[in-house]
């Protein structure tokens, strides 16, 4: 007995599972986003917003091409893509942002984290 093989039609089945419900993880999670809609963002990192509406991307104060020495600013800089195809960029503060691809955004707190306690992240609050 313990040599026996898994029947392919449990894998097949276990495989689709999984993937329906990854699926429908991401759709509830989508589907539940309220405004304001605070994230958290990695350097370079991207995150979709506002229930699809735009992507935000965390970016470096001066590009140095991910060299690992960036950093950000109390006031950082976003790309912001709308629909996968317009590229705006603007610097954040503390207050709203001029509305762009339909969102507002700010940041509330710029820090270092991860293993070294030195990789940069960002809390935005998102607003549309």
């Amino acid at each position: 007995m313990p040599n026996q093989k898994i029947p392919k039609i449990f894998i097949i089945v276990g495989t689709i599972l999984t993937a329906f419900l990854v699926f429908a993880n991401r759709v509830f999670q989508v589907a539940n986003v309220t405004s304001p809609q605070k994230v958290t963002i990695a350097l370079r990192n991207t995150v979709t917003v506002a229930k699809g509406m735009a992507e935000v991307r965390l970016m470096p104060d001066v590009d140095k091409g991910g060299n690992g020495n960036e950093t950000v600013s109390e006031n950082p800089r976003v790309d912001v893509k709308c629909n996968g195809k317009e590229l705006h960029q603007i610097k954040l503060t503390s207050m709203p942002s001029e509305t762009v691809c339909g969102i507002q955004l700010k940041v509330l707190r710029v820090y270092k984290s991860g293993t070294g306690g030195d990789y940069p992240y960002a809390d935005i609050e998102v607003t549309w």
